[in-house]
């Protein structure tokens, strides 16, 4: 199909709730395109690692971090917002582009910049809610 991705990029993380239904979506996209490549991008807490690696998938971290009311915390929330977007819009290029690439925002505080970067990019993103 032309107009198909070759690449899903899950954003999300920080809990199960935001992790494990992307888990079962990929496991769906993967039914219906089994040479897809499935990525989760999520946060870099160590529970997000545990869930991942025990699925056996593909992830990698973000810089993304919660958002804070301690203003000696909102640079290092931008900084990792930003560098959350430029780390999806990478993702996007290796993928070969915004017409090969979607990114699927599952929630928390990874999602909100990597469908920053994905826009930015030009590429498709759909939430699950």
């Amino acid at each position: 199909m032309s107009g198909t991705p070759s690449t899903f990029i899950f954003a999300g993380g920080g809990s199960g709730g935001h992790l494990y239904p992307g888990l079962a979506v990929g496991e769906r996209i993967r039914e219906q395109l089994p040479d897809a490549r499935i990525v989760y991008l999520c946060s870099n807490r160590a529970i997000d690692a545990k869930i991942l690696s025990g699925a056996g998938v593909e992830f990698t971290a973000s810089a993304a971090v919660p958002v804070s009311l301690r203003p000696a915390h909102l640079v290092k929330m931008l900084s990792g917002a930003r560098a959350t977007a430029k780390q999806t819009s990478e993702l996007i290029d290796e993928a070969g582009g915004p017409r090969r690439a979607v990114v699927i925002a599952m929630g928390g505080f990874v999602a909100a910049p990597a469908a920053f970067g994905a826009r930015r990019a030009g590429a498709r993103v759909i939430m699950v809610n």
